[in-house]
């Protein structure tokens, strides 16, 4: 059994587990949550309240732990029919029995002096097939699955929207004061933790631009917000839809566990953050094809609830959300990653793109690369590390004369054909692309509108580095006296890159900003983001 936390340890002790415990739990898998301890028994799972307290759910009291739990069944059976067996009180002096359960909670309107504790008894579900595990083993989605989750998934919230003008939690917390007042407690929980352990650049300009996003969106769309709680898509909906909640069992059903029972406030929501919710966790998992699918079959299926503005709104909002659970857990590389994700859908950068960086040596295109990367969620692909993949890495390649070794025509040729190769298997399956390499001879570029041209892309774009000679050289003495480099790039080879880097034709600036790389970060990003915008008017 992994280490416990103390509090779990205690909570265990005090229910007697697992002697007093049925037969099938005597060698349960134990697991806990933040919120909870589950207990996974051979065809049963008992799930047992901790009793905390974090603000957004306050479970220090027995009472209070005995309302989750009822909660957590009734909720959880709407979308998870025959799961959620009931609430199971554990008593001071009895044994546990399965029998003893309670199938209707609300029949537990108060706490027995013998209750101790309650738990919530489930069927076990075949943890195989939920869609994180069928993602991590490439299973495909057969039998009209996703055509089921769609349809369970709609109607759970045309049904919904239908009760939701009776709802007084969807006028309470529909209002554009509250989602306000969430994404601002959102934000400043992220500041203050970046305050704490700062963020990379990229990491703190994403949180910047999220948060400037957040604001103007809140503040332009008012309106639509009023028209969203007027018409009835502010829902008591799931809350937590992620792909490890979403089950496709034997025999064809669809099942959704793990709603937000403990917070009617962060259950209830606009139909897209639900949608949203899924999306982005799909997106993080590198599946935005299977993203995209869903969308449109939602789109489909409800077109008059979808509205796209809302769903890039709500899907920032959500990936703000797992980046301040990330930090909270002590996890700032998962969280720049979320924020990296978040900052992807307030530039509406829409997966599939290409987007090349090139130029000299030592103008700062990797950094550019890099800060782009952490902007947009794109896979980058650089050629110094490309090549130290194929040829090796050793000490004396700071020593090879320009064109030599490595760096010889046959060398470069097998590194670009290694990089366009991992290009076609990431654009085919979704994923987002940019290219980092000096990209000198005409036809290397070719290759890449080439390559965009037989795979349909639209978004191809090439972003030229420029900076003057001195600040150059003066960069690449820093970076030769650092040593702390992929790239092998050095003074003395300078002027003969200079003389074989071949200049961007006429047709080739259809498709190229040129980006001044004595401006500040932030400055070169926003250049090249406008060459999106651009390719969309």
């Amino acid at each position: 059994m992994a280490t416990l936390s103390p509090i779990t340890s205690e909570l265990l002790e005090r229910v007697g587990f697992p002697a007093h415990f049925p037969d099938e739990f005597q060698n349960a898998t134990v697991l806990e949550t933040h919120i909870s301890v589950v207990l996974i028994g051979n065809t049963h799972v008992l799930k047992l309240k901790k009793p905390v307290n974090f603000g957004f759910v306050d479970h220090r009291e027995l009472a209070a732990r005995i309302r989750s739990a009822a909660n957590e069944v009734l909720l959880n059976r709407r979308l998870a029919d025959g799961v959620y067996l009931g609430v199971l009180p554990i008593t001071r002096d009895s044994p546990l029995r399965l029998a003893d359960v309670i199938e209707n909670p609300s029949e537990m309107l108060s706490v027995s002096t013998n209750t101790i504790e309650i738990s919530v008894l489930m069927r076990r579900l075949d943890q195989e097939q939920n869609l994180r595990a069928m993602i991590e083993r490439n299973a495909s989605l057969e039998g009209g699955n996703l055509e089921k989750l769609i349809e369970k998934l709609s109607t759970f919230h045309h049904s919904q929207v239908t009760k939701s003008g009776q709802s007084t939690a969807s006028k309470r917390y529909g209002t554009l004061e509250q989602i306000k007042m969430i994404c601002q407690e959102n934000l400043a929980v992220l500041k203050e933790h970046a305050r704490k352990q700062p963020l990379s650049d990229g990491g703190r300009h994403a949180l910047e631009y999220v948060e400037c996003y957040t604001n103007l969106f809140l503040s332009e769309r008012a309106e639509l917000f009023a028209e969203r709680l007027r018409d009835g898509f502010i829902i008591n909906g799931h809350g937590d839809l992620r792909t490890e909640h979403i089950y496709f069992e034997t025999g064809g059903a669809v099942t959704i566990i793990d709603c937000v029972e403990f917070s009617e406030s962060l259950r209830t929501g606009d139909v897209m953050s639900d949608l949203a919710f899924l999306r982005m966790d799909l997106d993080f998992r590198l599946q935005p094809k299977l993203a995209e699918t869903i969308i449109e079959q939602y789109r489909e299926a409800l077109p008059g609830y979808f509205d796209e503005q809302l769903l890039d709104f709500y899907s920032a909002y959500r990936a703000m959300v797992r980046a301040k659970v990330e930090v909270l857990k002590g996890t700032p590389v998962r969280a720049e990653l979320y924020l990296a994700l978040a900052c992807r859908y307030a530039l509406a950068l829409t997966p599939p793109f290409i987007l090349v960086i090139f130029g000299m040596m030592g103008v700062g295109k990797s950094t550019l690369a890099e800060f782009l990367q952490s902007l947009s969620y794109a896979t980058l692909i650089q050629s110094d590390r490309v090549r130290k993949d194929l040829f090796g890495r050793a000490e004396s390649d700071r020593t090879l004369a320009f064109g030599t070794g490595k760096y010889s025509p046959e060398a470069t040729a097998k590194t670009y054909q290694a990089m366009f190769h991992r290009t076609e298997q990431l654009i085919r399956q979704g994923q987002s692309v940019i290219l980092d390499a000096s990209f000198a001879q005409g036809n290397q570029r070719a290759q890449v509108r080439k390559l965009a041209s037989a795979l349909h892309l639209e978004d191809c774009h090439f972003v030229l580095c420029r900076l003057d000679e001195e600040s150059t050289r003066a960069r690449l003495e820093k970076r030769e006296r650092s040593g702390d480099t992929w790239s092998d790039g050095r003074r003395e080879l300078l002027e003969r890159q200079r003389a074989s880097f071949e200049d961007v034709t006429t047709d080739e600036q259809l498709s190229l900003v040129t980006v001044d790389m004595s401006l500040p970060i932030f400055s070169q990003a926003t250049a090249v983001l406008e060459c999106f915008e651009r390719s969309r008017i």
